[in-house]
Formats: C-alpha cells, sequence, structure tokens
C-alpha cells in the first residue's frame, strides 16, 4: 500500500481536529470496498524485454515502425477502440529518409485499424509548465488518411484517485469545441456512444458548461488483476529489421543500407495464439513499461501510465464511478461522529466492550449513508 495513515490525517483541511471522515472514505472507494472484474480492456506492453532490434522510447522512430506492425496484426483482432497511450511530435522522425520511413509504418499500421472500423485514440500532451496550458505539438493523423484517429490528452490528475473528464484552460483538439477531453473519456465514449447519459457524467458535462468541474473518483484495479490480460508487444510483429543508416564507409549517407527489410504484420499461421484472446469489440491499450518512467503511485500500489489508464477506461464503462464527498457532508459527519463517540463512552462507560462494539457499529451506519447520501 503506498499511501499510510498519514495520508488521512495532513493538517491541511477544516476537519483535521475532528476526523478525516472525507479522507477515509474517499480510499475506501478507491482501493476496493468490493472487488471489481476486468472485463473490457487488453493491454499490449511495451519494454527491454517484449521488443527486439533496440526499440524503446529512446529510439523513437524505431519504436514508431515496430508499432504500426503490431498494430497491423491486431486489427485482425477487431477491437472496437485502440488506446495509444503516447503522444507523437512531428518534427521527432524527419532527420532523413530512413526515420520517416520508420515513421510511416505507423501511419500504416492505423489505417489498417482504420480500414477494420477501430477507433484509435491517440494521447495529447499538455505543457503544464506554461500558465497557458497548450498542448505540444503532435502529428496530424488526419491529414494522413487516418479519420478514425481521435484525441484525448494524456496527462492524469494531481490525485490519481480522480478521473481526469476534461481539462479547464487548455488549448482545444480536433473535433472537440471548449475543454478537450482525456483520453479515457474519449476511449470510453468511443466504446460506448451513450456513456456521458450516465447520471454523474451528465451532471459533470453540465458543470463544465458553467466552466466548472466536479471531480469523480474511481475504484481501481491492481496490476496483478491486468497480467492476464497483458500481451507483450513482440509476439505481435513479424518480419526483419527495417532499413538502416549506413555505417561510415559503407555508402554515401542518404543510401539504403544492406538488404532493405521490414516489420510486418503477422499472417495465417504465423498469427499468434495471443490475438485470438482478445475478443471482438474490446479496448486495447497500448503503453511503454521503463521502470522509473511514467510510473506512479496510485492506492493500490505502483502502476505504470498506460495501465492507470486502464483503470480509467474499465472505471467508466463499468460504472465504477464516486462523487467526491461534498464539504457540509464532511463536517456534519465528522460532528455526529465525535458526539455519537462521547455520548457512546459516558452512557457505556462501565461496559468497554460493549461501548467499543457499538462505536464500530455507529462508524459503519456514518459511513453507509454518507455513500449513500454522496452517491
Amino acid at each position: 500500500m503506498e499511501l499510510g495513515l498519514d495520508y488521512f490525517f495532513r493538517p491541511n483541511d477544516l476537519l483535521n481536529p475532528i476526523t478525516r471522515l472525507a479522507g477515509v472514505y474517499h480510499w475506501l472507494v478507491t482501493s476496493g470496498p468490493r472487488k471489481p472484474e476486468l472485463n473490457i480492456t487488453n493491454l499490449v506492453e511495451l519494454n527491454k524485454e517484449t521488443t527486439r532490434d533496440d526499440v524503446s522510447s529512446s529510439n523513437v522512430c524505431r519504436e514508431r515502425a515496430f508499432t504500426g506492425a503490431m498494430l497491423a496484426t491486431l486489427s485482425q483482432a477487431h477491437p472496437s477502440v485502440v488506446v495509444l497511450d503516447k503522444w507523437y511530435e512531428p518534427q521527432s522522425c524527419e532527420h532523413d529518409l530512413h526515420d520517416r520511413e520508420l515513421s510511416q509504418m505507423l501511419i500504416a499500421g492505423i489505417r489498417k485499424l482504420c480500414a477494420d472500423r477501430t477507433t484509435v485514440v491517440v494521447g495529447r500532451q499538455v505543457n503544464l509548465e506554461q500558465s497557458s496550458l497548450p498542448l505540444n505539438p503532435a502529428i496530424n493523423f488526419k491529414a494522413e488518411g487516418c479519420g478514425c484517429v481521435k484525441e484525448g490528452i494524456a496527462n492524469v490528475d494531481s490525485d490519481l484517485r480522480r478521473i481526469p473528464l476534461w481539462w479547464l484552460g487548455v488549448d482545444s483538439v480536433a473535433e472537440w469545441n471548449g475543454p478537450p477531453p482525456s483520453m479515457a473519456l474519449v476511449a470510453g465514449i468511443a466504446k460506448n456512444p451513450t456513456l456521458l447519459q450516465n447520471p454523474m457524467l451528465a451532471r459533470a458535462k453540465w458543470m463544465l458548461a458553467q466552466a466548472k468541474s466536479e471531480p469523480l473518483y474511481v475504484s481501481f484495479l491492481s496490476s496483478a488483476q491486468f497480467e492476464g490480460v497483458i500481451l507483450p508487444v513482440k509476439n505481435l510483429v513479424c518480419g526483419d529489421e527495417p532499413w538502416r543508416a549506413c555505417r561510415e564507409g559503407e555508402r554515401p549517407p542518404d543510401a539504403i543500407c544492406g538488404q532493405p527489410g521490414s516489420w510486418t504484420e503477422c499472417k495465417n499461421d504465423k498469427t499468434p495464439q495471443l490475438v485470438d484472446s482478445i475478443r471482438n469489440g474490446q479496448v486495447v491499450v497500448f503503453g511503454e513499461q521503463t521502470q522509473g518512467v511514467d510510473e506512479w503511485p496510485t492506492v493500490v500500489g505502483k502502476q505504470y501510465g498506460f495501465i492507470l489508464q486502464a483503470n480509467y477506461i474499465e472505471s467508466l464503462l463499468d460504472h465504477r464511478l464516486f462523487r467526491k464527498v461534498p464539504d457540509w457532508i464532511d463536517i456534519v459527519a465528522g460532528l455526529v461522529m465525535l458526539l455519537g463517540f462521547e455520548f457512546i463512552l459516558k452512557f457505556y462507560e462501565a461496559k468497554r466492550l460493549l461501548a467499543l462494539a457499538l462505536a464500530g457499529l455507529f462508524i459503519v451506519v456514518v459511513f453507509l449513508i454518507v455513500y449513500l447520501v454522496v452517491n
């Protein structure tokens, strides 16, 4: 567990002298008072163990090519939505012919999914270091013939228990007027077009029209619960290493050296059996696992960014959403709990065990009432 008891008793609110009821409540609903089931998403994982030929985020162009071949193979599983927990800057692979060719393999893989009527959700990154909250530049996938691509903000809330919905004060993205939606919300709507009819989301959308926001909390699945649906990306890529730049003394710098090959989708008998495990209509989240990079301390332990995004998507589509405890409820419940304890301990002073039992029951009743009122 990443959050200790000190989390609930930090001296930062009105109720600290009485109780952190709201903090305890939010921790209970997000860390899983019940065991939610994983039934919507599959994950494709990229890390140094699941790639080959020096593919990583440190070699952006090669990673794009590898991802493109993976997406082409993935199209055979007919997912309804593919989420790329990445953002693609347009100038990253414009250095020479080889880099441009590698980047085009990503475009080709996305086009393959578009032809299969899959929605591809691509991340956009907000530059939080600037006061105007601009979006970093990104590839214009529509101009590249990828009409199925939708964009969403990949950044997460400072309180990871809260699901980002819309980002107030941030530049708009294509197809969305006003504050841009999060990547998880875009994926959720793509999977279920009626998602915003959920009462909590409908209220959040209404508040958005008033230029306000109300945080919604989610209950988390642990990383271990995703293990059975994680596919290693290297098993979804066939073919040989793509063109490489010439080494010194081989050929002129602009020539293509060696036998040109290419990573490709896996077809026919080479199609991995793992692809068959993805049911038609599933949401597939693709992301990278690099220790210490894009790794977040959640209420159920550390999670990588793409698993965090999968958690948000699962919560949206499985309606595992919880409203923030309003301040007035927090204050009233705190006072009731304080007075109730005082009464129980005085009235049953001679019967300590009974007093403790009644105090425990009283706590349960107060939390149940808060839960019913809030939700």
